[in-house]
């Protein structure tokens, strides 16, 4: 049997595979409602030794909404390999984590989750894995896991973004902002026979043909994979995420969509027009929670520092937290099954939401 669960959105976005034999595999890090890692709290509830049944982890990017708790996971899973964008282990991203690795200046950005995680692998001896495009992670049990991105132009321009955001010489130490736009994002390809499932990360459309969704479009072209029957949609379903090139090239009609929704001060995705769209091109939409589309309450500098100065350690109340499950037996044709939990609902065109089916 094989296990697809989206869980989210607490703060972010966690999936988890379970892809046979006992064994799974974890992409991303979220917490939980509590505060938890997501998938530790998910995988516990099902009885499952995370210590000896996770056996890879993905981090497809180092965006805070992807990455929180993901020390705590990699911890936890010990027989677990790594596996991250290559960019991740080149000197200059490893420099940029050192510099800040005190934790001066750090704490709305996912650098000091990094560090804690690079710190754990060099005292385990991990050889993480570097995720480029079209890579094979993981061949187990009947499963391929593929790396479509970044391409090397990604991963060029993603490191003169880190370039511009290291310390000099006598400079003070500054917040580091997250990358924006993201060109380090890995997509994921999880083959299951003559099945697939595409996990699209971040990954944005940019209007080259070296990266992003053009070029992941491409090389499928060329590739012997099949197209996916399920998509998890990526950037929370944002404009200029998912694209025709997606859609077209790499699904296949009417495929299963999920995806999280993303509420962060006066942001909330997917708005309207995006639920409009990624329903316009499949009957079969799932939403871990209900975007939450409340004005945040404005206040003063003078009353924001006070509360600052009262509650140290606050945190912006998250949206509720589901869970989007789908099963199949693998066998063909390809039968998937949904099971929505929590706050998940079906997702409509309108950005309203149905009960499971």
């Amino acid at each position: 049997m094989f296990e697809f669960t989206l869980l989210g959105p607490g703060y972010g976005e966690c999936v988890v595979i379970h892809y046979g034999n006992g064994e799974w595999l974890v992409v991303d890090s979220c917490v939980d409602e509590a505060g938890e890692p997501a998938a530790l709290q998910y995988l516990d509830g099902l009885g499952v030794d995370v210590a000896t049944a996770v056996r890879l982890i993905v981090v497809t990017h180092w965006h805070d909404d992807h990455i929180r708790g993901v020390s705590q996971l990699v911890q936890a899973c010990r027989r677990a390999d790594v596996a991250c964008p290559a960019a991740f282990r080149r000197n200059e991203f490893l420099t940029l984590i050192s510099a800040y690795s005190d934790g001066a200046m750090m704490l709305q950005t996912g650098v000091r989750e990094m560090a804690k995680m690079v710190t754990l692998l060099n005292q385990r001896g991990t050889t993480v894995r570097l995720a480029t495009e079209n890579r094979l992670l993981l061949r187990r049990n009947g499963c391929e896991l593929y790396a479509l991105s970044p391409s090397d132009a990604s991963i060029i321009a993603a490191m003169k973004q880190i370039a511009t955001q290291m310390p000099q010489a006598l400079q003070s130490k500054v917040a580091v902002a997250e990358p924006t736009p993201n060109h380090l994002s890995v997509a994921l390809l999880a083959v299951i026979g003559d099945s697939a499932i595409l996990l699209g990360g971040d990954v944005l459309r940019f209007h080259d043909r070296h990266r992003g969704w053009l070029r992941i479009a491409d090389l499928h072209a060329e590739s012997n994979h099949p197209v996916s029957d399920v998509v998890k949609i990526p950037h929370h379903g944002s404009p200029g995420a998912d694209s025709l090139e997606m859609w077209n090239c790499l699904l296949s009609p009417q495929p299963i969509a999920v995806l999280t929704p993303f509420c962060r001060g006066n942001v909330s995705l997917p708005e309207p027009a995006d639920a409009a769209r990624i329903c316009g091109q499949t009957r079969e939409a799932y939403i871990t929670a209900r975007p939450h589309r409340t004005r945040p309450t404005r206040r003063s500098s003078g009353v924001e520092k006070t509360v600052a100065d009262v509650l140290q350690n606050r945190r912006l109340r998250s949206p509720r937290f589901g869970r989007v499950t789908l099963r199949s037996d693998c066998r063909q044709p390809v039968n998937w099954t949904v099971e929505l939990s929590g706050a998940a609902h079906q997702l409509d065109n309108d950005c309203e939401y149905s009960t499971a089916r």
